[in-house]
């Protein structure tokens, strides 16, 4: 007989966390569209939340996780916390092709088993490469997708969970749609730390289709405020790079140099240029023109620094809304838009000069600087990989291992990721001191195994290699035991260059608890310092002990690198006052050298001086919120850890160190400071915001035109005024003329009455615009209610308001209060579109009066989600007339439309031409 409802009277073991109870009270309400979307950081319970809603949902229920360790965790959970046994029922499945009234599979699994393949092994996914990815594609034939769904009917699936639902970004998605469509309306139950916000809006469609609309989000503040968290803060350790790698690094700039050099030199590239049709006839040539500005613009710069003696035609500066001495100097950045636009995508270099372009190509192909099609001068892949795998992080980690040990002790748990295992440098018997070259487990492994000799108990864990100290075996035995697996299912083999250390092999299906295992070595102290791979331990991995993490991995991106983070900040119970030490490791290249002053010199984007490896750090910080070093806030973004700007100099970089280094080692003062700022701030969360450029800003133009109305209604009204208090007089005499003064009088008055109300709205717009903030929120008023109107933001308008603010550098921030993350990203996505260079929408907004008149340029692109329809995109024109002034909208898809795109896109490139 086939299962329909749980067990009766199985109950979570612990109280709820304010928030879970919070979510468990309003379940009813989320669930009338059958979906529930919870964003919630890692550490927050999301897992037993999800098993706590199933219950309530009360039918047989499908769990997705995105590996095989985080699948045994949910079977593991519910099993200890909610059926207090240590073995599952025989009514729970791991296998989505034997499904059972509860089936926990994984992404990966449902893929294979809809496509036919096999369901990979922990260790055949692509942990060297960093990432657990899928890499097979549905088949057309969906034969095995209607047999998997078939079985799933059968058994009554009702609810699907889907857990870390970001992962939905992978083709995954493709077999989720497809089960989802082929159950009757089932429940969907998601649950995430990190949403794709930073996809395109057709992913972030897709994504919410499946998922349904955030009905939760719960910030990290508000997390450690209610001791879910514990106190933690990033750190960052420049490491410096060796010897060698500064060599390749300084050679590679070198070469650009001398490429920048022979480039600006050379007469026959000087006159090619000059015959290129679009500056030999730029009018002729508009259309291509913005479609490429920077292009163009590189062109026109290369000219001006290359070319003493060239008339610049002044089509050239109307077309860029600039002047001739407003051009900025030629640099590096420059020439790499030059020549990638050159060799790859103008139609007049290939046709007219290809023998000279395959020279010049040959000279930068020489240097290095083109991969796939693409010209980097800056820096190429091998810098790149350079920076990210330097070698010398290995030294940087192991100062780490040390400064953290000699401080925390037996008390230490440290985890380290790195993104690849690098098995062919663990040693052999007599290779004791072999050279290590690249980042990696077995790498850093060994490098804290041969240099510090303070501890023993360092461990690895990969879904292909675990190793343990020696010292550990006994309690790995016993701990095995109490999971069920015998003794004789563990193979234990001493490692060639250390006796003190072993290789662990589990056989058979056992070897799927190998994570757990190690887990329970490591809460118990057996293991001190725990090495493994992101793809292993990154994401969703439970380790309420750890307290201090190093993250030797190269990700990048929004997602992986705060599901990294969130390992290290959950509480441990038995460990109240429990801190979070995590580190990032950024090479920099040294500043000291003459190649490397010639070469800032010759960089325009500041960005491109701070080094690549740093980049990507400033990018993975967008995503970490944490104590602020320069002042008492809690914030998102590298700013907060008051480094400075890069390039730094040995000396920065030393002193940045071991500021870095006392600041670590005061975990008591990190834990006062989390609690004072909590205690004092009344906003617990962290708000994204958007800068506005000043002159982006309507305020000028409208502070402008208005002051000229209102002296010109001034004076108006003046007249009239006097005119209406001197007419009487020549009332007497002829009777012809009292009724003349009568109609003149009348029709002043009207007048008077009409110059009044402009004189008014002239005044109270040049209040609303008074200041940029105030400016700013005029327009943010208009794209946040046409956003409330066409319900793509649907929190009631009374709970959101727009907060704006000028700081003492005349910087102007705006952000949303109230809405979800979701919300607040659509929201100050739309209003970055409207305010920066126009490039190719629907609709444009132009200011009335500028139709009959070129004179003030001003035009703005109507945000693409609000210019999808048109009469969105009038209602924004009714609006702006409200809040902001007159306008006209013009749609840009017809031939007259097009002709004010190409002037809104002039007006836009000088914006890019002067801010580049």
């Amino acid at each position: 007989m086939i299962k329909r409802e749980f067990p009766p009277n199985i109950t979570f073991e612990f109280p709820w966390r304010p928030y879970q109870a919070r979510v468990l009270e309003e379940l009813e309400a989320h669930l009338d569209d059958n979906h529930l979307n919870i964003v919630a950081a890692p550490g927050s319970g999301k897992t037993i939340l999800g098993l706590e809603v199933m219950l309530r949902i009360d039918k047989p229920t499908l769990i997705l996780a995105p590996s095989i360790a985080i699948r045994n965790q949910w079977v593991h959970r519910f099993t200890e916390h909610f059926l207090n046994t240590e073995k599952p029922p025989e009514w729970i499945s791991t296998s989505i092709k034997q499904p059972k009234f509860l089936t926990v599979s994984t992404y990966q699994g449902l893929h294979a088993a809809f496509s036919g393949k096999k369901e990979l092994k922990e260790e055949e996914l692509a942990e060297e490469e960093g990432e657990l990815v899928d890499v097979h594609e549905l088949k057309n034939d969906q034969t095995d997708a209607e047999r998997v769904i078939e079985s799933l009917k059968k058994q009554g699936l009702q609810t699907i969970v889907i857990d870390e639902a970001h992962h939905l970004r992978n083709e995954w998605w493709k077999s989720l749609v497809i089960l989802k469509e082929g159950l009757d309306k089932p429940h969907v139950v998601a649950l995430t730390a990190t949403p794709p916000y930073d996809v395109s809006p057709e992913q972030w469609h897709r994504y919410q289709n499946l998922c349904g609309q955030v009905d939760a989000e719960i910030p990290v503040p508000e997390l450690v405020e209610a001791k879910n968290l514990c106190p933690h803060q990033d750190y960052i350790y420049l490491n410096q790079l060796s010897e060698s790698e500064e060599e390749t690094i300084l050679q590679f700039k070198q070469s650009v140099l001398e490429l920048f050099e022979h480039i600006k030199q050379s007469p026959q590239l000087l006159q090619i240029v000059r015959e290129h049709p679009c500056l030999k006839d730029p009018d002729a040539n508009i259309e291509k023109i913005l479609k490429q500005p920077d292009y163009f613009s590189s062109l026109v710069i290369y000219l001006k620094a290359c070319s003493r003696y060239y008339q610049f035609k002044p089509e050239f500066f109307k077309i860029l809304g600039t002047k001739e001495r407003q051009i900025p100097q030629f640099s590096i950045d420059w020439a790499e838009i030059l020549l990638e636009n050159m060799f790859y995508n103008d139609e007049f270099f290939q046709e007219h000069h290809k023998d000279f372009l395959d020279e010049l190509k040959q000279k930068v192909k020489k240097c290095g600087a083109i991969e796939k099609r693409r010209v980097f001068l800056k820096e190429n892949r091998e810098i790149k990989s350079l920076l990210k795998e330097s070698a010398n992080k290995l030294d940087s980690i192991l100062e780490i291992v040390k400064l953290e040990h000699q401080k925390m002790g037996s008390s230490l748990r440290m985890v380290i990721l790195a993104d690849f295992i690098r098995k062919e440098f663990m040693p052999g018997r007599f290779e004791h001191g072999m050279p290590i070259t690249k980042l990696g487990v077995i790498p850093i492994f060994e490098t804290i195994r041969q240099n510090y000799r303070n501890t023993k108990k360092i461990a690895v864990l990969t879904g292909s290699m675990v190793i343990i100290p020696y010292s550990a075996k006994k309690s790995l035995i016993e701990i095995a035991q109490q999971v069920g697996i015998a003794e004789s299912h563990l193979k234990f083999k001493a490692l060639a260059s250390s006796a003190s250390f072993m290789e662990v092999k589990i056989q058979g299906e056992n070897n799927q608890n190998v994570v757990h295992l190690i887990t329970q070595l490591f809460g118990r102290g057996e293991i001190e310092i725990l090495v493994g791979t992101q793809a292993l331990l990154g994401e969703g991995w439970d380790a309420p002990t750890l307290n201090t993490l190093v993250l030797a991995s190269v990700v990048g991106s929004f997602m992986l690198s705060n599901q990294m983070r969130g390992r290290a900040i959950r509480v441990n119970k038995n460990e109240p006052d429990k801190v979070s030490n995590i580190w990032h490791l950024v090479s920099v290249e040294k500043v000291d050298s003459k190649i490397s002053s010639q070469w800032n010199d010759s960089i325009e984007a500041h960005e491109a001086k701070a080094g690549y490896d740093f980049r990507r750090m400033k990018r993975r910080f967008k995503a970490f919120v944490g104590v602020s070093f320069k002042e008492d806030l809690i914030e998102n973004g590298i700013e907060r850890m008051n480094f400075g700007l890069p390039p730094f100099s040995e000396e920065d970089v030393k002193r940045l160190n071991e500021t870095t280094f006392a600041q670590a080692l005061n975990r008591k003062a990190l834990t006062e400071r989390w609690q004072k700022i909590l205690e004092e701030g009344e906003v617990k969360q962290v708000v994204p915001e958007l800068e506005a450029q000043n002159d982006a800003l309507p305020r000028p133009f409208i502070f402008a035109k208005n002051v000229k109305k209102i002296i010109r209604d001034f004076i108006f009204i003046f007249v009239l005024l006097a005119v209406m208090i001197i007419s009487p007089r020549f009332m007497g005499g002829f009777e012809g003329l009292k009724i003349i003064i009568l109609f003149i009088w009348g029709l002043g008055l009207i007048g008077l009455i009409k110059a009044i109300r402009r004189f008014s709205r002239s005044i109270k717009v040049l209040i609303r615009h008074w200041t940029l903030a105030r400016s700013f929120k005029q327009i943010a008023t208009v794209v946040l209610k046409t956003l409330c109107r066409m319900e793509a933001i649907k929190t009631d308008v009374n709970r959101i308001s727009i907060k704006t603010q000028q700081n003492s550098q005349n910087q102007v921030f705006c952000h949303l209060d109230g809405g979800t993350s979701y919300e607040k990203t659509l929201f100050l996505d739309a209003l970055e579109e409207l305010l920066h260079p126009v490039e190719n929408p629907r609709y444009i907004l132009a200011r009335k009066g500028q139709l009959a008149s070129m004179q003030q340029q001003d035009f703005h692109a109507i945000p693409s989600v609000i210019g999808s329809k048109r009469r969105w995109a009038d209602y924004f024109g009714i609006l702006w007339q409200k809040y902001v002034g007159e306008n006209v909208v013009i749609y840009t898809r017809t031939m007259e439309g097009r002709k004010w795109l190409l002037k809104a896109r002039e007006n836009g490139l000088a914006d890019r031409f002067k801010t580049r």
